[in-house]
């Protein structure tokens, strides 16, 4: 998947902001280096008010008897290849466990079935966010096209930087993903 698709969109409604909204792309893309990063972040208090992860997600079914979503980083080891790099599954709980103490309003999980749950609704990487304590997630329940993405990306920060509420952008962008080209 190419990053840049939703990137771009997401780039040009932070444009209008000027200096009021700082972009930051996580390089190399690990789950050590998100935590490093939000690390820095709080130590400088400077905390993310939004985190966007831009990747794969997996609901799990054979983890236990309930399930378990999770999130794909890239592995350290791997960061100096320019391609055929491993992944490393980050679990939900994990996750949930690191942004605990961040106190982040808003985290876009631009991650296919980053919401899914089945037998357990707080299996979700989206439903354990809010369980640590992150306001809102924005997080997609199955598999998405990139174009579909790209187009809920654009409407939903466009409505958020122009002041609208999280929910108010959540319906903005699910209106656009299923506008039809």
């Amino acid at each position: 998947i190419d990053h840049r698709a939703s990137a771009l969109p997401l780039v040009t409604a932070l444009e209008c902001l000027g200096e009021l909204a700082e972009l930051k792309v996580l390089v190399p893309p690990t789950f050590p280096a998100l935590v490093e990063e939000l690390n820095r972040a709080r130590t400088a208090k400077k905390p993310y008010h939004v985190v966007h992860f831009d990747g794969h997600g997996v609901f799990m079914k054979k983890l236990g008897v309930r399930g378990l979503g999770g999130l794909c980083f890239e592995v350290p080891q791997d960061s100096e290849k320019l391609e055929k790099r491993g992944s490393q599954l980050i679990d939900a709980e994990t996750l949930a466990g690191v942004m605990r103490d961040e106190r982040v309003p808003l985290v876009f999980l631009e991650a296919c079935q980053s919401a899914k749950a089945e037998k357990d609704p707080t299996a979700s990487v989206a439903a354990a966010l809010l369980d640590q304590g992150v306001a809102s997630v924005v997080a997609m329940s199955h598999s998405v096209l990139v174009e579909t993405a790209k187009r809920f990306v654009q409407a939903f920060y466009g409505h958020l930087v122009e002041g609208a509420l999280v929910g108010d952008a959540m319906l903005a962008g699910q209106r656009s993903a299923r506008a039809v080209m």
